[in-house]
């Protein structure tokens, strides 16, 4: 059975031309999709202050649009430097449009969820719904007492696995090819779908594998009681997401079994095509993302390899 997702589209806008990335973003919601920017600070500072600007000019330009856009933002967790930052921009972004989502990542206990609903309404900020991102051993170990939460602060949970894996010191990640990532993820269903949450799905990586994606929406359709929702990268997953049926199985992502090999592959290709200002890099012959999350774990696991 193919159930009906929510998606959530993350994008950046730098070098788009407005008409552009107008057309585009009017694509990803009429595919079902709400498109979402990013501010937190995993990403290089100078970088967020460009995407920061570009937002901004970008939504006092087509706020005259005769169109219901719908926007997400990924803020930093209540805890970080620049939280307040965040605040600010999101009440800049309100004068313009109401925010559909709010994504809080490294949640670790029921606290920090509250404290930004808290800072939200104080501010008059308008969105949605607020959803916070599991990405830590300890909020995993917590996903319980979080899960259990009521409804009416928020009603879904995601997963940030490239966060998590780096948490966890694994090296090679995890992803939605192993069965360690789906016990993760069962986990989660189990303790929060009890209590009428849905879960988010964290992103693949492996932009035009789509056997593995078609399997992972397989596999959660398979295992979510509830509605589950997905985080995709590309317009091309967005639409296999809109799929009526998905081939059963998930072909392997995991190119090199040695482990030396393959952080060598990682550190290799991510300071090679990893763009200007940015903090990802896209391996171009498998269409592979690589995080800086999974750059930071290579590099560690070839510090200790080399002092063994």
């Amino acid at each position: 059975m193919n159930k009906k997702k929510f998606l959530y589209h993350f994008i950046n806008i730098d070098g788009y031309k407005t008409n552009d990335i107008i057309s585009y973003v009017k694509n990803i919601n009429g595919l079902g999709a709400t498109v979402c920017f990013d501010l937190e600070d995993s990403i290089k500072n100078d970088y967020v202050l460009k995407q920061k600007e570009n937002i901004v000019k970008f939504i006092r330009k087509i706020k005259k649009h005769d169109y219901k856009f719908s926007f997400g933002i990924r803020i930093n967790n209540p805890k970080s430097k620049k939280f307040i930052q965040d605040l600010d921009f999101l009440k800049l972004f309100n004068k313009c449009f109401s925010i559909e989502s709010v994504f809080i990542p490294k949640v670790k206990e029921l606290k920090e969820i509250e404290i930004v609903i808290n800072k939200l309404q104080k501010r008059n900020i308008n969105y949605e719904e607020v959803i916070p991102i599991i990405e830590t051993k300890y909020g995993l170990n917590n996903i319980t007492n979080i899960g259990k939460a009521s409804n009416e602060l928020f009603n879904k949970i995601a997963f940030g696995h490239c966060d998590y894996n780096l948490d966890n010191n694994y090296f090679p990640f995890y992803h939605q090819d192993s069965e360690k990532y789906w016990n993760w993820i069962k986990k989660i269903l189990t303790a929060i779908e009890p209590h009428g949450k849905s879960f988010i799905n964290s992103p693949l990586l492996f932009l035009n594998n789509d056997i593995l994606f078609a399997g992972m929406l397989s596999k959660l359709d398979s295992i979510s009681k509830n509605k589950y929702g997905q985080i995709s990268l590309t317009l091309r997953q967005i639409k296999l997401c809109s799929r009526s049926k998905f081939k059963a199985g998930l072909a392997p992502a995991i190119y090199f079994t040695e482990k030396k090999k393959y952080a060598y592959y990682i550190i290799d290709n991510y300071k090679k095509y990893k763009a200007n200002n940015k903090s990802i890099a896209i391996e171009p012959l498998n269409r592979y993302l690589i995080s800086p999350q999974e750059f930071k774990a290579a590099k560690k696991y070839l510090t200790l390899y080399e002092k063994s």
